[in-house]
């Protein structure tokens, strides 16, 4: 069996001892390292998710204002035309009970 016999045995044992905890020091910070590194990959991944998603939204938002800005164009100008057919459909009877009034 192993005797503590003189300093240098207990400088080896020690030394042995100290290495060992070094090395479980070492293997719990890469343990750690490696976990901080997993959750910040699963974070990146489902930001890229979303960033993707919102992408498509604001795609799909764009594409409808503009086929949207096109038919309101339309119906813009169909209302003008209408409200002028309106306005001289009434500056015509105006004009009428006009012509019927004077005579």
């Amino acid at each position: 069996m192993f005797m503590l016999e003189n300093a240098q045995n207990i400088m080896y044992l020690s030394a042995a001892l100290g290495v060992l905890l070094l090395a479980g020091m070492i293997t719990w910070l890469i343990f750690y390292f490696v976990m901080i590194v997993r959750d910040l990959r699963t974070i990146i991944t489902k930001t890229k998710e979303t960033l993707a998603t919102i992408h498509e939204l604001i795609s799909g938002l764009k594409k409808k204002i503009d086929e949207t800005s096109v038919h309101f164009k339309f119906l813009l100008e169909g209302m003008k035309t209408l409200l002028d057919w309106i306005k001289n459909k009434q500056n015509k009877k105006e004009d009428q009970k006009q012509l019927t009034t004077k005579k």
